[in-house]
């Protein structure tokens, strides 16, 4: 059965009610004017001939870099411990400035200038450091210019004005979409793997399971709505749709602050360490709350298990809930805004061990659950934990197998539009994400399986 409320499409699960958000990208009068993406080459055209700033910078750089210049800041002897430079290609303004010879050479001269004490040393440190933020600066304005070619082209008749990003270690910038007097905002940040704010590391290839987990999310509506563009697969940003543009957003971590019955309903005040299992299980059959609230943190388990993500359920910054105005009619929404993937060198397949975990309330999360979430988790009857996942499976996540073929074919577009990005380096990425996407298949499957669902 569905009903129409809102602007949203409310699919009844049972007595549950999970909102499908209609024209998820935009607010009304906002809309993109290409909702398919956009060419990222297109956007360049015509920008050839202009000297970037990363150009500008390595040309600072070239007059910086030289021997003379270091061995006049640091002295002969400190400048004859430099092995291995290679100075015809750290002087070159035609060496891109970010390079990874370039990139040593200023961390190296940033230490050895402040472990000396003369004033030509002190004063080569001051130039060393506003290199260095030059440096970071020409990421930024990659960022913003990118960002505002991409959301030009959605959306041509909106004004579009960026600000500072708060929060979080990647470097990234705030949108804000202004048209008809209504607006939406959007966060774009570098990849996990992509510049920090600090600039202490370089650019590392994206993971088309970041990716794909991105997308995944908010096909199934239990994340931001999503957009992926940028340069190359090192510089590759991220755009997440703020959630406050459906409802009233709270992060779990500040959810005990506000909203709290909202979202937690009978489980508010209770002391879940001393009551009855059973008294607890009465409660929580009389109030419609928290169920929905138990649902959706195994929604979040379920997520982080077949997926492999941590830094998700003990960390009540990575998600929260979302409200609506009627709340008779709409009960919180789990809403996955960050999460971190499990290293690559782990094991990615779910196993017999995994199922394991599951069925005795363990995981990635370390010992340090809320009392709510642990009951959850790990306190409540192991066969009121299997028939939720079963339920979870049948309705939420009834459709994923279509879902993952949507998600899988977004991030194969985003990959395609790269501007700098050889055929044979997209080709590695599609490679690694059929790979990616194959485990993540494999890993519902047998999930399904063990809980006894067939076809």
């Amino acid at each position: 059965m569905l009903k129409l409320r809102y602007g949203l499409l409310v699919t009844v699960l049972g007595h549950f009610l999970v909102p499908k958000v209609i024209g998820s990208e935009i607010v009304e009068d906002c809309e993109p004017s290409t909702p398919l993406g956009v060419n990222s080459q297109e956007m360049l055209k015509d920008k050839t001939t202009k000297i970037t700033p990363g150009k500008k910078v390595a040309k600072i750089q070239a007059d910086m870099l030289t021997p003379n210049r270091v061995k006049e800041a640091l002295g002969n002897d400190v400048f004859a411990k430099l092995d291995g430079i290679l100075w015809d290609d750290v002087s070159s303004p035609d060496t891109d400035f970010e390079s990874p010879n370039k990139r040593a050479l200023v961390r190296k001269l940033r230490t050895l200038c402040a472990k000396s004490s003369t004033a030509k040393s002190q004063t080569y440190l001051g130039e060393v450091l506003k290199l260095r933020e030059e440096m970071l600066r020409v990421h930024a304005e990659r960022l913003i210019e990118h960002s505002k070619d991409y959301f030009q082209q959605l959306f041509p008749k909106a004004t579009i004005s960026f600000h500072e990003k708060l929060n979080g270690d990647q470097l990234g910038t705030k949108v804000l979409i202004e048209q008809k007097g209504r607006s939406v905002t959007y966060y774009v940040k570098t990849h996990s793997g992509g510049i920090k704010k600090s600039g202490s590391s370089a650019a590392e290839t994206v993971n088309p399971k970041e990716l794909l987990t991105y997308a995944l999310l908010e096909a199934l509506h239990f994340g931001p709505g999503v957009h992926f563009f940028g340069r190359d697969k090192q510089h590759l940003y991220i755009a997440t749709k703020d959630i406050n543009t459906d409802g009233q957003f709270t992060e779990y971590s500040l959810v005990k602050q506000d909203n709290v019955k909202a979202v937690f309903g009978a489980l508010t005040d209770v002391d879940l360490k001393q009551l009855n299992p059973e008294v607890v299980e009465s409660m929580i059959a009389q109030d419609i709350v928290a169920q929905n609230f138990i649902r959706m943190m195994s929604v979040l388990d379920l997520f982080a298990r077949l997926i492999r993500l941590t830094d998700l359920q003990t960390n009540g910054g990575n998600f929260g809930f979302v409200q609506f105005s009627d709340h008779e009619s709409f009960l919180s929404l789990l809403k996955i805004i960050d999460f971190r993937l499990v290293a690559e060198k782990y094991f990615q397949r779910v196993h017999q061990g995994d199922w394991d975990l599951f069925l005795s309330g363990e995981g990635f999360f370390e010992d340090n659950l809320d009392e709510r979430v642990e009951y959850i988790l790990q306190k409540r009857d192991v066969a009121l934990r299997t028939k939720l996942a079963t339920d979870i499976f049948q309705h939420e996540l009834a459709e994923w197998t279509n879902v993952m073929s949507a998600a899988i074919e977004k991030v194969k577009n985003a990959i395609e539009l790269l501007s700098e990005v050889s055929e044979k380096d997209k080709a590695d990425l599609f490679r690694k994400l059929d790979d990616d996407a194959k485990i993540l298949i494999e890993n519902f499957n047998f999930f399904h399986r063990e809980l006894g669902l067939t076809g």
